[in-house]
This record gives C-alpha cells, sequence and structure tokens, in this order.
C-alpha cells in the first residue's frame, strides 16, 4: 500500500523516505506531514491511515477538509479503512471528483491508482447510503473512455491502452462494490453492449458472494465447480436468465478474466522494462 504514495519510482522513494524520516513509525510521519514536501506528506497521511492510531484518526480527520485535494483523498482512505463515518461523503465524491479531460486529473498521476480505494472501502463497509454514488459513479465513468487522448504515436500506445484499461477496470469494481451491496437493480438504466452487461450481472453476484469462497480470482469455471452453481442459480433468480443467457454470461466472465491475467503479465512485463509506467 505505501508504494502507492510514490509512483512511478515507488522502492527508490520508499528508501529516500525512510532514510530522511528515520522510518515509517508514527512519529516520523507526523514529522514528515508537518514538515515535508507534498509526496512526503500525501506518504505520511497514508501510512498514518494504516497504523489507525488514536493521534493518526485525529491528523487524517484535520486533513479531511483539506484544500488540497490530494491530502482530502488520502485523508477519507484512511479514515475509510477505520470506518469513520465523517469520510463517508469524501469517499463518495472521490468516485466521480476529477473525471477526465479535468486537468487536476491530469496533472497528478496519484488520482489514478487511488480512486480505486473508493469502491473498494465503500463496498467493503456495507453502507447502502453508498448505492446511488456507486451508482452515479458508473453512468459517469461509461463517459471517461471517449474523453481520453488518442495516443500520438506508436511509442504512446502501450500507456494509452493501459490508462484505458484501468477505465474498464474500474467500472468493473464499481459494479463488484455494488454487489457487495447487494445492489441489485443497479444496472437498471445504465447503457452498455449486451456483453457488458452480461458481465456486469456475473461481477454482481460476484461481489454479493465475497468472502464465502476461498479464492482469489476465477479463471476458468470448473476449477470451481461450487461456485459456478451458486452463481448460476443467482443469475436466475436475481435477473431471471434462461439458461442460454447464464451460459453465456459464465462463458464472457471466464473469457474477459483469463484475458485479464495475460494482458497484466503483459503490462507488467513492459513496466519492468520502462516502455510504460
Amino acid at each position: 500500500m505505501l508504494l502507492l504514495a510514490s509512483p512511478p519510482e515507488s522502492e527508490e522513494y520508499l528508501d529516500e523516505l525512510t532514510y530522511y524520516w528515520g522510518g515509517v513509525d508514527q512519529g516520523s510521519m507526523l514529522r514528515a506531514l508537518a514538515e515535508g514536501d507534498e509526496r512526503d506528506r500525501l506518504f505520511a497521511l497514508h501510512a498514518l491511515g494504516y497504523l489507525g492510531t488514536d493521534e493518526a484518526h485525529r491528523q487524517l480527520l484535520a486533513h479531511l477538509e483539506s484544500e488540497r485535494p490530494l491530502e482530502r483523498w488520502a485523508s477519507a482512505i484512511g479514515l475509510g479503512r477505520m470506518r469513520e463515518e465523517r469520510s463517508l461523503p469524501a469517499l463518495v465524491k472521490m468516485l466521480t471528483e476529477f473525471l477526465p479531460p479535468d486537468q487536476e486529473y491530469r496533472a497528478s498521476p496519484y488520482y489514478r491508482g487511488w480512486r480505486f480505494f473508493a469502491p473498494l472501502i465503500l463496498g467493503a463497509w456495507g453502507k447502502p447510503e453508498a448505492i446511488p454514488g456507486l451508482r452515479g459513479a458508473l453512468r459517469a465513468a461509461m463517459g471517461v473512455e471517449s474523453a481520453l487522448p488518442a495516443p500520438p504515436d506508436e511509442s504512446a500506445r502501450y500507456t494509452s491502452y493501459s490508462e484505458r484499461e484501468d477505465w474498464v477496470r474500474y467500472r468493473d469494481e464499481l459494479v463488484y462494490a455494488l454487489g457487495r451491496l447487494d445492489a441489485f437493480g443497479a444496472l437498471t438504466g445504465v447503457e452498455g453492449t449486451e456483453a457488458r452487461l452480461d458481465l456486469w450481472r456475473v461481477h454482481l453476484v460476484m461481489g454479493h458472494l465475497h468472502g464465502r469462497y476461498a479464492i482469489a480470482g476465477i479463471e476458468l469455471w470448473r476449477e470451481h465447480p461450487q461456485l459456478a452453481q451458486e452463481v448460476t442459480r443467482l443469475l436466475e433468480r436475481l435477473f431471471g436468465l434462461d439458461s442460454e443467457e447464464r451460459g453465456r454470461s459464465l462463458d464472457r466472465y471466464q473469457l474477459v478474466k483469463a484475458f485479464d491475467v495475460v494482458e497484466r503479465q503483459r503490462l507488467d512485463r513492459l513496466r519492468a522494462e520502462g516502455v510504460i509506467f
């Protein structure tokens, strides 16, 4: 988690920060928050959020209304992990704040990665009040890809593609969070291709079943027959899908998940080679 505070030179930055401030303990992070530059302050807020002490809670609350948006985001993430009720509006706001082509989004690479924390926290928190915000964010995110600039040349193609894929994953995370909140009607009125809606229905069900099966992810349904049976049953009961529609939904979900694994490996390799960041 702490490496997320310093893309793209994460490990190098962490070594520098721990050397300069003397570690990532509470005292060191409080000094970094009070005396450090912007990057050190943001890192300190994230670290305090994971420490979860009373003093960390106090400091995060103090920065929740910061005029600096990234400090507000970092504070909301930490407080959300602590289940602090006062962070809920800020987390919901994060879902759609500074969407492309907003210039604030373009000004910092942090927004791209940190936004994913909001649906993850809101889904896990179990607050039904978050459902309208998550659903609204899904609708807003549908138009983001068209707002992304086209790559100027071939050398930028992988970076642009990676960013577009991030937004696809973000929409999937929103749907999964809605599933964790049992918001099965959330796709009503949401425009999308039939293939995408087939996929999202499974995402909703998988979110609903979160934690009930000891798996990190699904690539092949045949490796998880009990889960496949449960998903099939819920697709019929919740959405009224017939046998053909249920089979099509499962097949599309499996295909996308298998592709995601291959694509993630490819992007990791390109990052390791310095082609993208």
